[in-house]
């Protein structure tokens, strides 16, 4: 089974969501796929460097967020096979597990017959520190 990284993103750079995403989620993922929706800002050549793939907008598309995950879901499924799993993250999340944790956990739920898995998570605000609990 294949962890497949599923991320959409614009203009990240600043922030440093995305270096932080690729650092820290880069290592639990078989595999990541980017829908940048038109940056401007270097994202889509640091999401190139890394990534299995990358669809890039023509132009921005904010509100077609379905749209564009359609798109790159075709993508993923070019690559995947029966058995992979695709994580659906965004930039500012980060996952603290092992490779192998996150592994069994989803291989456990295929095993009981789940096809998904809602993971608990705390939501930063604005910051490193702060947090939200919504």
């Amino acid at each position: 089974m294949n962890i497949i990284g599923f991320l959409q993103v614009r203009n990240e750079i600043a922030s440093g969501h995305l270096e932080r995403f690729i650092e820290i989620n880069g290592p639990l993922l078989d595999a990541l796929f980017v829908y940048d929706d038109f940056s401007d800002d270097g994202t889509f050549e640091l999401a190139s460097r890394h990534a299995t793939g990358v669809v890039r907008g023509e132009s921005r598309q904010f509100g077609h967020e379905l749209v564009n995950k359609s798109l790159l879901l075709e993508e993923v499924k070019k690559y995947g096979k029966a058995g992979d799993a695709i994580l659906w993250l965004d930039a500012d999340e980060v996952l603290y597990s092992s490779k192998n944790e996150l592994k069994s956990l989803v291989a456990d739920a295929f095993d009981e017959g789940y096809d998904a898995i809602e993971l608990p998570h705390i939501n930063l605000w604005r910051s490193n520190d702060w947090f939200r609990t919504d």
